[in-house]
């Protein structure tokens, strides 16, 4: 992880915080390097090259703005990216055997095994949210089926730190939810969002659900076909949802302006698929994807301006299939939990040097298997 910026000997000055170390003296006193200017003229009030419209979120403290590095002592969100002194404390991944007993397992950063809590009333979490101390999944829970001993039925769940499990929404019927229930996602405030491929859904802890928006997903019309969202992630810093599309689309939904359809995958040539995907806190999301044409895997980034993925690293098949990932915002590196020949693993993606290696991985002949996988912070 890349070492977080030492602020060190700051003082006040005139509302402003500024360095010891950015200051010049006259007669034994100190002047502060920036003031405030009075007469702004771009828009950039603390003249640290950022504006509000460039990410700046506190324009009036030069210590503050997008290309800062957090301090994680000084209750400012000096990087602007929607936490407060955050330290990335590594990952919790989802895990589930061939029994169908699950695990949540907690990753240090360095890819040691810090906890492991089993997850309880018949339980299998897929796709992985935080929600205060506890996490928020859909899966399937195992239920008494009509003939048979116990059915998978989909529902979205609360997981609590015991591992104590609730189901708090079913989508069992196939005429409603087709395709059941993939990705999940949380806020701050509480809130808990799910998508069932052609829909979007918010529940409560109290089982209540209702859906907030809705678009086409037909396969076998390409000319009406809108999405087939399965992934979610909820981005702090903006207040929105980045919807990933199963061929390679992408979408962006917030409260004010509701659904908005970015990209179309293409259901008969799509270029890449995206089964998922998360955010680098301030509203870069990427997805773990694959060349339809090479088979080559890749980490894609979804530039906003272009309405287009970009490739980053890639790698062959034949070195591991990717799952799900996440992203350490301080340094940007990816976590993807993979199937790598007889092992489970997480996979480091190493933005600084490029370089691909197991973070954390079973031993060989394991019957677990990976899925969900999350950032933990320290805050």
């Amino acid at each position: 992880m890349l070492e977080l910026l030492l602020l060190t000997g700051c003082i006040e000055t005139g509302g402003v915080v500024a360095s010891k170390s950015d200051t010049t003296t006259t007669d034994s006193t100190y002047t502060p390097y920036y003031t405030p200017s009075t007469t702004d003229t771009d828009g950039d009030l603390d003249d640290d090259g950022y504006t509000p419209e460039d990410g700046d979120c506190d324009d009036d403290n030069v210590l503050v703005s997008p290309a800062r590095e957090e301090d994680p002592e000084d209750n400012l969100d000096n990087d602007c990216d929607g936490r407060t002194d955050e330290v990335w404390a590594g990952v919790t991944a989802a895990m589930m055997d061939t029994e169908g007993v699950s695990d949540l397992v907690t990753l240090d950063t360095l890819g040691e095994e810090l906890d492991s809590v089993r997850v309880g009333g018949d339980c299998m979490p897929n796709f992985l949210a935080a929600y205060g101390s506890g996490w928020v999944a859909s899966g399937a829970v195992m239920m008494p089926g009509a003939g048979v001993d116990e059915v998978a039925v989909p529902v979205v769940m609360h997981i609590d730190e015991e591992g104590d499990c609730t189901p708090l929404a079913e989508f069992s019927d196939p005429d409603e939810y087709p395709y059941g229930v993939y990705g999940v996602a949380t806020t701050p405030d509480g809130r808990i969002f799910a998508t069932t491929v052609g829909a979007l859904h918010e529940i409560d802890l109290a089982g209540s659900l209702s859906t907030v928006a809705e678009w086409v997903c037909n396969l076998d019309d390409p000319d009406v076909h809108e999405a087939a969202v399965t992934g979610l992630v909820w981005d702090l810093k903006t207040g929105t949802l980045g919807l990933f599309d199963y061929f390679g689309g992408f979408a962006t939904w917030d409260e004010t302006t509701g659904l908005n359809l970015l990209l179309k995958g293409d259901i008969e040539y799509p270029a890449i698929t995206t089964f998922t995907g998360t955010v680098k806190d301030g509203g870069d999301f990427f997805a773990p994807g694959v060349d339809t044409v090479t088979g080559d895997y890749g980490l894609y980034r979804f530039d906003r301006d272009g309405a287009a993925w970009e490739l980053g690293q890639t790698w062959t098949a034949s070195d591991w299939a990717p799952s799900m990932l996440a992203i350490n915002s301080d340094t940007g590196d990816g976590y993807v939990t993979a199937n790598r020949g007889a092992y489970q693993t997480v996979w480091r993606l190493n933005v600084a040097t490029g370089v691909q290696a197991d973070f954390y991985q079973t031993q060989s002949g394991s019957t677990r298997s990976f899925a969900g996988i999350i950032s933990n912070y320290d805050e």
